[in-house]
Order: structure tokens, then C-alpha cells, then sequence
């Protein structure tokens, strides 16, 4: 059986921890977990520290079909849960949990130097245009593909399924970001400009043709792939502002 891995999850402008994972990767049962969050959040309060900036109930649903107690945790609840967690292999399992926090950090910082950027705002305005004519092309896509299968589940989901792959062609994201068009550089969304168009055309391309919804959706996913192979592959996309624009700074 797979080990679990460190997992931070995005959550507005940083990542937050999940006390499920914690628990699994430091070996830890969640229900001691969870009583010694308790119990920071018992000592926040009383000293006059607000315990939702370092943690937040969150309930999932277990396998037993019931509600069970679960907490997110900010980086620095994070940091004051673990505290005491030791052990060469603790160690190592810290490391990779702050890297990712300050990953997620550090991309926040890069979004919102992009939308300082004159350069990056005008590729996301002409970008847009781009992306107002591809959805345009993907109501007439499931409009066609409604004609064909009715009330299809396939066709719901056609927008994120091939938003998806064209990301997945293009780039290579360090962290599973919501805004990914918000973090890539001006360059690569001029790329991704051109893969919408590429992908318009071949949907437009198979409607012609009269082919079933679901083979066209194919062919516009091959289309943006063998785009993006001509193109250059797949693109790391940093997210790190300074490597965008070396004058700005990065905080830490």
C-alpha cells in the first residue's frame, strides 16, 4: 500500500493543511490529532488569539456513511500542531509541507504581480477575446451535442474536461492552482490564446463533418496536443514572480 504524500490544498490566497492527511502521513491517530487541535484552539481563545487564522473545522464524510470531525490549518497552524511531532522521517515530512505553503505563498505573490504588469494585462485582455469566441464555439458544441444524446453528463462537463487538457498539454503546474490562467507568464498565454483558437476550429471543424459529439471532443483534444508538441511541449510554469519580471521582489 502507497504511503500518503504531504498535501496542501489551495484555499483563496494561500494553502491549508488537512488534519486527515497530517494524521496519515505522521502516523498519527486523527482522533489524538484532533484533541490536541482542540486544545490549541482552547489555549488561542484564551489568549486572546483568534483560533480560525490557524484553524478551521472541517467535517468530511467517512466510509461509514457518517459525519466525522476534521480540521483545515493555515501554515501557521500547521506549524504549532507539529511543533512536537520529532523523528528523522517527521523531519523530512515538515520540510515538505512548508515547502508547499510557501509555494502557495509565493504564487499569490506572482498572481498579483502579473496584474501589475502592463505586458501580462494586456495578454490576458486579448487572451479573453479569445476565450469569449471559444465559448461561444462550445455553446454551439453542446447545443449540437444536445441534438445527439439529450441530457448528457459527457456534454455538461465539456468546458472543464477541455479547459483541463489544454493546461495539461501546454503546462506544468508545480501546485493544483483554481486561477492557472492568473499565474502563467504573458508568453504562455499568448500560447494558450492560440490553443483556443486551435480548439474552436476543430470543434467548428466536426460539426461540419456531422461526426458524433464525443469523437469531436477527441479531435479537439489531439488538435491542442499535437499543438502543443509543435509548439515546444510542455512549459514549466514557476511560481515565483522574479522569474517573470526581475525587477520585482518576492517576499518570503
Amino acid at each position: 500500500m502507497k504511503s500518503p504524500s504531504p498535501t496542501v490544498i489551495q484555499h483563496g490566497n494561500h494553502g491549508v493543511a488537512l488534519s486527515t492527511n497530517v494524521a496519515e502521513v505522521f502516523h498519527k491517530n486523527h482522533r489524538n490529532v484532533t484533541a490536541r487541535i482542540d486544545k490549541h484552539i482552547f489555549d488561542l481563545d484564551k489568549n486572546g488569539t483568534n483560533p480560525t487564522l490557524y484553524f478551521k473545522r472541517r467535517n468530511y464524510l467517512g466510509s461509514d456513511g457518517k459525519e466525522h470531525r476534521s480540521f483545515e490549518m493555515t501554515r501557521k497552524g500547521f506549524d504549532l500542531l507539529v511543533l512536537s511531532f520529532n523523528g528523522k522521517k517527521a523531519f523530512s515530512y515538515k520540510v515538505r509541507y512548508i515547502d508547499l505553503f510557501y509555494a502557495y505563498e509565493q504564487a499569490a505573490i506572482k498572481i498579483q504581480a502579473n496584474k501589475a504588469n502592463f505586458e501580462w494585462l494586456e495578454a490576458r485582455s486579448i487572451g479573453k477575446e479569445a476565450h469569449r469566441d471559444y465559448t461561444e464555439q462550445g455553446k454551439l458544441f453542446l447545443e449540437y451535442a444536445e441534438d445527439q444524446r439529450g441530457d448528457d453528463d459527457y456534454a455538461k462537463h465539456f468546458y472543464s474536461n477541455l479547459a483541463r487538457a489544454k493546461l495539461k498539454a501546454l503546462f506544468a503546474f508545480p501546485l493544483d492552482v483554481k486561477a492557472a490562467r492568473d499565474l502563467v507568464s504573458p508568453k504562455q498565454l499568448r500560447r494558450l490564446e492560440e490553443a483556443d483558437h486551435i480548439a474552436d476550429l476543430s470543434l467548428a471543424k466536426g460539426m461540419e463533418l456531422g461526426r458524433p459529439y464525443k469523437e469531436i471532443f477527441k479531435m479537439a483534444v489531439k488538435s491542442i496536443n499535437t499543438f502543443a508538441e509543435l509548439t515546444g511541449g510542455v512549459e514549466p510554469v514557476s511560481v515565483l514572480a522574479a522569474n517573470d519580471y526581475g525587477s520585482m521582489s518576492v517576499a518570503a
